[in-house]
């Protein structure tokens, strides 16, 4: 997850280096901001500035959004409009001055990537853009519920996908049979090239848009 906070004396954006671990803090400098900050907080009340705030959060995490979903999609064959589901805003408010992009750390399925597709040996799949592989034995299938994805005999364990290369009944139905996953959207958006470019977006845009949302609140704007 990246998430953006506010205190009192500085503006921080933590993005996750290791799933479930710690995450990598990134330091909005706001010195050469800070008079200008100063200026406008005294025309300002507490409510409104807390007001100013939460916009200028909400609008930065959405360009951060955008940031990290061009940076993933630049590495992996992932279509935008999938990405974007997998990765919700939460949203700052006046009383809690934080907001963050939640990604998902659901595996996504094989065949969300594009290009992936049925050949004589196996499936296709080109999860991560000119590493296209194939999977032996695998294979493009509808359920009776109607989901159509990747699948091959075997079975998810905690060292991974075990295929299974051998009938266990001698007739009847192969089982078990399970769908194949890739990475998580979470995990996608490790990479250095994506936490870059969010990085950047903060950098460049928290501070002057906190600036911009004080200057409308205290030019009598509502909205």
């Amino acid at each position: 997850n990246a998430s953006i906070q506010d205190n009192p004396s500085i503006h921080s954006l933590s993005i996750p280096t290791i799933p479930y671990l710690c995450p990598m803090p990134i330091h909005v400098n706001t010195t050469q901001a800070k008079a200008t900050l100063r200026t406008m907080a005294r025309r300002l009340s507490q409510e409104q500035i807390s007001r100013a705030t939460a916009r200028a959060i909400n609008h930065t995490i959405a360009k951060g959004k955008t940031a990290g979903d061009q940076g993933i999609t630049s590495r992996y064959n992932m279509p935008s409009k999938g990405l974007k589901q997998r990765l919700p805003l939460v949203k700052a408010s006046q009383r809690k001055l934080s907001g963050k992009v939640d990604a998902s750390t659901k595996p996504i399925p094989l065949l969300a990537f594009r290009g992936t597709k049925q050949n004589s040996k196996g499936v296709s799949v080109a999860v991560v853009k000119g590493e296209r592989k194939t999977i032996k034995s695998a294979f493009i299938q509808t359920t009776r519920k109607g989901r159509k994805g990747v699948f091959a005999r075997g079975q998810h364990t905690s060292n991974g996908f075990e295929f299974r290369h051998k009938r266990i009944n001698p007739t009847g139905p192969d089982m078990p049979i399970e769908e194949l996953y890739s990475v998580s959207t979470f995990s996608a958006g490790e990479f250095n090239e994506v936490q870059g470019r969010i990085a950047s977006v903060v950098h460049n845009s928290y501070t002057s848009r906190l600036i911009h949302e004080m200057q409308r609140i205290a030019n009598g704007s509502t909205t």
